[in-house]
């Protein structure tokens, strides 16, 4: 089970990069929603081929196949997660971002672990419900000083969105990884069960995002060509670096894979660990939101010299103190 804590934290170290390759992908492209489009577009591309490579060579032949199961459930996460994308633009202009983060995480911790503990048999036990508590009570500790001003009507519903649809990935990761025998390339064992073919879950979620990021995509194109707006298909580009039309193209393209693989082994991880037999949802998804939380604030303090206050150290410490807990479940 060691290996499975070590893939968790990994994860979460590689889901704190992924912030700051999207930070610099931002300035360069804008931080609208077509941007956002199309960086998921190259990034999930870049996890389909990734993940298709890497699962031929492991199984020696060409790793592929069909499921709707699949294809419904990583239809449903693209979804989702797209309109995650959207909710967390909208959320600039009537909310607080921080707030809207603390929702955000708390959906991707409670919704999981619930679907997990009430459906899949997992164990709710004391230690793992003092972990649940330090958690909860780091993130609520994270915004307590945040100017509640902006709790309006608007931003609460989009606090409320953010938590139901950020949760929703976590959940619909869960019921996949429990259903081995329905999903695409399963691979049936000797004694007569099936195991999932993670590689193969993994360049489906990929294909899915591309395709509902095209769709997206052309209807905007379609929309601007009709109202005569191209200014919703743009891309803000830095007029002030000299670069080249191409040169900017590839550099962004460059980070968009990135982008692509630290999502996409981020995942993955996660994957292995909410399949049969591994940890469960009730313990993988606190930890990585506890390692994120960690992770990111160190490279907040390395990379743009964000300064902590009381606040924040004592969730961080009920942080780590709640990830340890969650490791001697």
């Amino acid at each position: 089970m060691a290996i499975y804590y070590i893939l968790l934290f990994v994860s979460a170290l590689i889901f704190s990069l992924q912030f700051l390759i999207t930070r610099q992908y931002q300035r360069r492209n804008g931080t609208g929603f077509v941007s956002s489009v199309r960086l998921s577009l190259f990034a999930y591309l870049a996890i389909a081929l990734f993940f298709f490579i890497k699962g031929s060579v492991t199984m020696g032949q060409i790793n592929f196949g069909f499921s709707w199961f699949t294809l419904l459930m990583t239809l449903l996460v693209s979804v989702v997660g797209l309109s995650c994308v959207y909710m967390g633009i909208k959320v600039l202009a009537v909310g607080d971002m921080s707030i809207y983060s603390v929702f955000m995480m708390l959906g991707s911790l409670l919704l999981p672990s619930l679907v997990g503990l009430i459906f899949y048999g997992e164990e709710l036990t004391l230690i793992k419900g003092i972990a649940f508590v330090c958690m909860f009570s780091a993130i609520v500790l994270s915004v307590s000083s945040i100017d509640k001003s902006k709790l309006t009507l608007k931003a609460f519903l989009y606090y409320v969105g953010i938590f139901v649809m950020n949760g929703m990935i976590g959940v619909i990761f869960t019921i996949h990884q429990n259903q081995p025998s329905l999903t695409a390339g399963a691979i049936l064992g000797s004694d007569g069960t099936y195991s999932i073919n993670n590689d193969v879950f993994m360049t489906w979620y990929g294909l899915s995002m591309v395709i509902l990021c095209a769709v997206v995509y052309a209807v905007l194109f379609v929309v601007s060509k009709i109202k005569k707006a191209p200014e919703l298909i743009a891309v803000t580009q830095e007029e002030s670096t000299g670069e080249s039309a191409v040169k900017a193209f590839t550099i962004s393209l460059v980070f968009a894979a990135l982008y692509g693989l630290c999502n996409g082994l981020g995942d993955y991880f996660i994957a292995l660990a909410t399949q049969p037999g591994a940890l469960g949802s009730s313990v993988t998804f606190p930890i990585i939101n506890g390692g994120t939380i960690i992770f990111s604030t160190v490279c907040g303090m390395i990379f743009y010299k964000e300064k902590l206050k009381p606040l924040t150290v004592i969730s961080i410490l009920l942080v780590i103190a709640s990830t340890i807990l969650f490791m001697f479940i």
